[in-house]
This record gives structure tokens, C-alpha cells and sequence, in this order.
């Protein structure tokens, strides 16, 4: 066995840490669904609860153009595929457009 590397034993899930050291591969998630900009759901259960610490946002109306955003920053919490989110800071988005 390598130097600091560890064997999977079965049944055993990969720990968010192993990935990018060789030891996981990524993954393409699960389809997801939005709870509003509160929340990101996941087909599998898991779920990434989103609270909002800043948020930018415009509206704009000008004859043919119409649109509207809301794009807040903050942290994230939860957990995807049994792996818990030690620290997540992001984004979310919202759009409304219409030209």
C-alpha cells in the first residue's frame, strides 16, 4: 500500500477528504430540485440547506426588455450521497427575463 493512502473497505463510504488525492472519483450527482433559493434537493435524499448572508439583486423595464434577478451569497449545509459538507460558501440564483 501506498504512503498515507487507505484502502476502501466494502460497504464503506468515500470521505469528501479522499477526493483529489487519487483515492475517489467524482461523481455527476443525482438529478436535483430547488426549494426555492432556500434549498437544493437531491433525487437520493440528500439535500443542501442554503442561508443567505448577502444578496444582490436588479430589476429592469425598458420597453421590449424586461428582467429581474436575485443572486445571494452564503454558506451551504448538509450533505450529498452520505458525505457531510464540512464547509460550503455560494451562490444561488434566480432569473427572470423576457425580450
Amino acid at each position: 500500500m501506498e504512503p498515507g493512502r487507505r484502502d476502501q473497505r466494502p460497504g464503506e463510504r468515500q470521505r469528501a477528504g479522499d477526493l483529489g488525492r487519487g483515492r475517489a472519483r467524482p461523481e455527476r450527482a443525482a438529478p436535483v430540485s430547488f426549494e426555492g433559493l432556500d434549498a437544493i434537493a437531491f433525487e437520493g435524499g440528500s439535500r443542501l440547506g442554503f442561508t443567505a448572508e448577502a444578496e444582490r439583486a436588479k430589476e429592469q423595464n425598458v420597453l421590449i426588455v424586461r428582467y429581474s434577478y436575485r443572486q445571494p451569497f452564503g454558506t451551504f449545509t448538509g450533505s450529498l450521497d452520505g458525505i457531510e459538507l464540512a464547509e460550503g460558501i455560494g451562490v444561488m440564483e434566480h432569473q427572470d427575463a423576457i425580450w
